[in-house]
């Protein structure tokens, strides 16, 4: 773990950059194994074809990939969607209901 104060991490960086990479078939690789064990690479190829046979990682990559985005308003695009699926798999936020602020009626983000 690292950590940092804020105001230290300003003064050192002036800016944060946000890398989107595209999730898609392509980007489905082999696990990285221990490179000292005899049994390294057959264990790394059982975990692969774990995941993608019995967890869809390949099927999820082929039908659910997304590519990357380029700018900021293409990272908005459909950020409001009710159902979808993303990185952590599929989700649905319909029956999702908005904290209202009794003391002045107004509707806060936080679900």
């Amino acid at each position: 773990a690292f950590w940092m104060q804020w105001q230290d991490f300003v003064r050192f960086w002036r800016e944060v950059q946000v890398v989107d990479c595209e999730t898609n078939i392509h980007t489905v690789a082999t696990p990285v194994y221990d490179e000292t064990s005899w049994f390294g690479p057959l264990v790394a190829c059982l975990k692969g074809c774990f995941y993608y046979w019995f967890c869809c990682v390949g099927l999820k990559r082929l039908f659910f990939g997304r590519s990357g985005t380029h700018d900021i308003e293409e990272m908005k695009a459909d950020m409001d969607r009710k159902c979808g699926y993303d990185q952590d798999g599929f989700y649905c936020t319909l029956c999702d209901q908005r904290a209202v602020d009794s003391s002045s009626g107004s509707e806060s983000g936080h679900s």
